[in-house]
């Protein structure tokens, strides 16, 4: 199984939903029905693996910066509770990014 992550991800994700919001969704798409506990589980196992802050899960995907935005939806990937073998990323973090994080 793999997945690819697309550059342009301003496009596939509608601004307004948190982030949040927007795993709960993928969770439900990749998984289908699961409770609370299991959600929230898996949303902090993602979130922690992806070094997001857990202040990022109630603002706005519009809101984030371009990195979280790009981290936010390598974890809608990551939400399925079977693991992707490959994931593809077309440009996966920007330059600044790595500039910062050094």
């Amino acid at each position: 199984m793999s997945y690819f992550i697309e550059q342009h991800i301003i496009q596939t994700i509608q601004g307004e939903l948190t982030v949040e919001e927007v795993f709960t969704y993928a969770y439900h798409f990749k998984n289908g029905l699961g409770s609370q506990r299991q959600i929230g589980e898996q949303i902090e196992s993602v979130t922690g693996r992806l070094l997001l802050k857990a202040e990022v899960l109630s603002r706005q995907f519009r809101h984030l910066s371009g990195g979280e935005m790009k981290r936010v939806v390598i974890g809608q990937e990551l939400m399925g509770l079977q693991a992707p073998d490959f994931i593809f990323c077309d440009e996966p973090v920007s330059g600044e990014t790595l500039l910062f994080s050094s």
